[in-house]
């Protein structure tokens, strides 16, 4: 099978279909980030390069030589984010969709799977109305130890028009933060202000750590689930765990294990710093949901 991933970061597609056990003849991956291609050489020699999204189309992948049974890609969320200031298809970097939709149109694979966050209905509608077709609603609870609802576009060519392809949701594994933990003492305290004095947002972490109260839900048991991983999640705004009134934050291994990431892998990219290592899995797949969705194309 040959694989085009788009905005392909550390190639977490890749692991996907390992996962599933479907064998990868060609993988060409579309990425601009340096540490990603790096790691991404690093973890699977035998992927092929091919740069920037916006210079990619058939006459670059040379059709006599190669044409993709599967596009797969999650077009960069920030600009349809709830959680951002949400300018949709106009945004500088969400409307990167449009790149992925003309190389689908022009290439035509049998299969093509897009992801992105869950957004406003109108931004949703919008980007169905393009793909003519709805997308899933998936969460990666159901097979990870991480909150992270995601829509899912998957289409399958039949007749010159794609239809959808229906996605049963996954067996919920019921997975905890403690099942993914590593043995690590808890150090820090916390404590939740009162509403006598409430901070500007939450104090940047130090030896200790206080919430704002009416956020007191900042700290998590590990018996329940992590946050969404995302690019950004440094110290400040990452996960945290509690283990009485003492706390730690979940180590970049531990994240990786949340977007259900092989050990053996999560041992490469923690070689890296916090950041790079957090951002590369922040923007990634759950390898575990699309290895899903990968079983019933």
């Amino acid at each position: 099978m040959n694989i085009l991933s788009l905005f392909d970061g550390i190639s977490m597609a890749k692991m996907a279909f390992d996962h599933a056990e479907i064998p990868v003849d060609r993988y060409l991956a579309s990425e601009i980030h340096p540490s990603s291609i790096r790691m991404s050489e690093e973890l699977y020699p035998e992927i092929e390069h091919i740069g920037d999204v916006t210079h990619v189309s058939k006459f670059t992948m040379d059709f006599n030589f190669f044409h993709p049974d599967i596009i797969i890609g999650g077009s960069p969320c920030q600009d349809f984010s709830l959680a951002r200031a949400r300018a949709g298809l106009a945004g500088s970097k969400s409307r990167l969709f449009y790149q992925y939709l003309r190389i689908l149109e022009e290439v035509k694979p049998k299969f093509f799977i897009l992801e992105n966050v869950v957004m406003k209905k109108k931004w949703e509608t919008a980007l169905s109305e393009h793909l003519k077709l709805s997308p899933v609603l998936l969460n990666s609870s159901l097979v990870s130890a991480q909150n992270r609802p995601r829509l899912y576009w998957v289409g399958h060519l039949h007749n010159g028009k794609y239809e959808k392809v229906h996605i049963e949701q996954p067996f919920d594994k019921k997975i905890a933060i403690s099942d993914i933990c590593e043995d690590l003492p808890y150090t820090r305290k916390f404590t939740v202000e009162t509403p006598k004095y409430r901070p500007s947002g939450i104090i940047p972490l130090g030896k200790d750590y206080t919430i704002p109260w009416n956020n007191s839900r900042e700290v998590l048991s590990v018996f329940g689930k992590a946050k969404t991983v995302t690019c950004d999640h440094g110290e400040l705004y990452g996960n945290k765990i509690a283990e009485g009134s003492l706390y730690r934050c979940l180590t970049p291994f531990e994240n990786c294990r949340l977007q259900t990431i092989d050990d053996n892998i999560s041992e490469l990219l923690i070689r890296q710093s916090y950041a790079e290592c957090i951002s590369q899995v922040g923007n990634g797949f759950t390898v575990d949901i699309i290895a899903h969705i990968l079983r019933q194309l």
